[in-house]
């Protein structure tokens, strides 16, 4: 399974359970953050991501493969060079990428996003296309990965951040 403290971001407070014996400093861990514990079964695929840009008529961009040199997509790959990848076009079936386009605007519409949001899935092995979360507020630096689908989508970092300001005054 995978714990979470859902009041963090960037992957702080997110452990991965194997064994049973794992459980009580997986829990000791999480609870360092907060006094809320979120526990999810453990998804076994590939982790994308769809940046949606856009209030009313929210708009996907390119969707991205993740890959890891870490157990999962930590604190430490998203944030030290060369420990994660993110592949654009993400290598996932047409059908995947159909159904991680659908329920991703679906998720944003239902939890009124505007401006721009990023939905993350995994693509299980038997369960398919699956959202794990919705970052609200992605990050914006070199090393994130809106901007990367924004520029395979022909959006400049300036136009990108034209767009999400004057988003933010509709």
């Amino acid at each position: 399974m995978v714990l979470k403290a859902p009041n963090q971001g960037s992957s702080i407070g997110v452990v991965i359970v194997n064994k049973k014996e794992q459980m009580n400093d997986a829990i000791d861990e999480v609870f360092k953050y907060g006094d809320v514990l979120l526990a999810e079964e453990f998804l076994d695929g590939v982790e994308v991501t769809l940046p949606i840009l856009g209030n009313d008529s929210p708009q996907a961009l390119p969707i991205i493969e993740i890959t890891s040199v870490n157990e999962f997509y930590d604190y430490d790959s998203k944030y030290t060079k060369g420990k994660c990848q993110h592949i654009l076009p993400a290598r996932i079936s047409d059908n995947d990428a159909e159904t991680v386009q659908r329920l991703g605007i679906m998720a944003y519409k239902a939890l009124s996003c505007r401006g721009f949001s990023r939905v993350d899935f995994i693509i299980d092995k038997v369960k398919g296309p699956t959202v794990i979360e919705i970052n609200t507020i992605p990050g914006m630096t070199e090393m994130s990965l809106f901007p990367d689908s924004a520029r395979e989508a022909g959006i400049s970092f300036e136009e990108l951040t034209e767009r999400i300001v004057a988003l933010a005054f509709e």
